[in-house]
């Protein structure tokens, strides 16, 4: 029997690697990665950001102080100043469009615990939020899971990685960078499948709280690591009650990532810049890391 599973697993190592189904596996163990070569004449950096990890563990990164001293401006998916002058756009991209309604889209039971777990977490009922589009309630759910999966996150005083890598930017007389604008990334948070397939899984995550609180545990201890391919995996995960589409996991990640791609060369071409994106737009062979390395760059890890 042992026999049998080690000769499987072989077989499926000489599969792995004979059709790159492992691809971009070797890019992992780091979330700060140094990007050289391929004409450039001063190396970049990228790192992988995690939206709810506090900022004190960035102190845990090694090299990250001498990787933002030596970059020139930094390259984060959006200028956060735009999210700053376009609040009243903002508002208009997570309103629901007239004919949508949660009492159509979702069974009485349903549209009930959806009430009942954001009046008792977030203190606003569906009377409030009705006319909010499933994706951005979606965002304040996550945040209420964040705080029990992390009983000392605290949201009131929380500063995103983002924000903070490009405020230290601005601090330091440096330019920013956006790989999209607020529009392309609106789109891809709040028009990824249709609103009511937004609602049918915002409520199954709900009926899962127990598998979406340890899927969050699980998540920061991989991203404390440094586990990239770990990391990644959890997409896939095949235990998930609320999987998303191929198309859904495309939209928020390969197609941006492609996009990105297209980008970062003349980026970082034109100044050492430091990339801060989130850590799950690194990993797997759709990845920045496996793909810049393709394009003939040469990236380390730093440690």
């Amino acid at each position: 029997m042992k026999k049998t599973r080690a000769s499987i697993l072989v077989l499926a190592l000489m599969v792995c690697l004979s059709v790159q189904l492992c691809a971009g596996q070797e890019f992992t163990g780091a979330l700060l990665w140094r990007i050289s070569g391929n004409g450039l004449s001063r190396p970049s950096y990228i790192m992988g950001t995690h939206h709810f990890a506090p900022i004190g563990s960035l102190n845990r990164i090694a090299g990250l102080q001498d990787a933002l001293a030596e970059s020139e401006q930094v390259v984060g998916e959006l200028l956060e100043s735009d999210m700053e002058n376009l609040k009243d756009q903002f508002v208009d991209k997570i309103v629901l469009p007239a004919g949508y309604s949660y009492r159509t889209m979702l069974t009485e039971e349903e549209y009930n615990l959806l009430d009942e777990y954001l009046t008792t977490k977030v203190g606003l009922g569906m009377e409030q939020m009705s006319l909010m589009k499933p994706a951005f309630i979606a965002i304040m759910c996550a945040e209420q899971m964040n705080m029990a999966a992390n009983p000392e996150f605290d949201l009131s005083v929380h500063e995103d990685m983002d924000t903070y890598f490009q405020q230290i930017a601005i601090r330091d007389g440096k330019s920013v960078v956006a790989l999209e604008t607020v529009d392309e990334q609106m789109h891809v948070l709040f028009e990824n499948g249709s609103y009511q397939e937004q609602a049918k899984s915002l409520v199954c995550t709900i009926q899962n709280l127990d598998y979406s609180i340890s899927m969050i545990k699980e998540m920061d201890a991989y991203y404390e690591a440094g586990n990239l391919t770990a990391l990644f995996g959890l997409i896939d995960d095949p235990h998930d009650p609320c999987p998303m589409s191929r198309e859904e996991k495309n939209m928020l990640n390969k197609d941006r990532n492609r996009k990105w791609l297209q980008k970062l060369p003349r980026i970082m071409a034109h100044k050492p810049s430091f990339i801060a994106v989130g850590c799950l737009h690194l990993a797997g062979k759709d990845g920045l890391l496996y793909n810049l390395h393709k394009q003939g760059y040469l990236v380390e890890p730093v440690k």
